[in-house]
């Protein structure tokens, strides 16, 4: 019983480092998200946000921490299966994020790494070098908090 119980959390890590890679993948292309996002909510979030990804993600991150918190709790109920469906729909997701053609491998998103390449290298390419201003999207976390300061210096 213990063995299938480490399965189980074994596939909720998962789906949660997959999720995170889809999150990352917003982060790093953010400024094109709007063209190859599919998820109607997702858009709609992105456009509440004046076209910039924060708000989508922020909400990305929250549903991704609810779902790993209802998985461990399934893990002890008969319920369990449902982690399976959703493990699916995760592996189904990481397929079309990396491979899929049309997809972020088609070539549309060259993050200094070459045509036709593997999202991964533009993830990290991401992480071992110091993005462009395009690359950052309109702004950076960091000029939002200046932002933030200057108006309350304003005030």
């Amino acid at each position: 019983m213990k063995s299938k119980k480490l399965i189980y959390f074994l596939i909720i890590f998962y789906i949660g480092l997959i999720s995170s890679y889809d999150n990352t993948l917003t982060l790093i292309y953010g400024s094109g998200i709007r063209t190859t996002e599919k998820n109607p909510v997702g858009l709609y979030l992105i456009e509440l946000g004046n076209g910039h990804t924060d708000l989508f993600i922020a909400t990305k991150a929250i549903g991704t921490i609810l779902v790993i918190i209802l998985c461990f709790i399934l893990v002890y109920t008969r319920y369990r299966l449902c982690i399976l469906a959703v493990f699916l729909f995760q592996i189904i997701l990481l397929y079309s994020l990396t491979f899929q053609p049309g997809g972020l491998n088609s070539g549309s998103w060259d993050y200094n790494v070459g045509k036709k390449s593997s999202p991964v290298w533009g993830v990290l390419n991401f992480y071992t070098s110091e993005p462009t201003e395009d690359q950052r999207g309109d702004y950076t976390p960091n000029d939002k908090f200046n932002y933030y300061l200057e108006e309350k210096e304003e005030q």
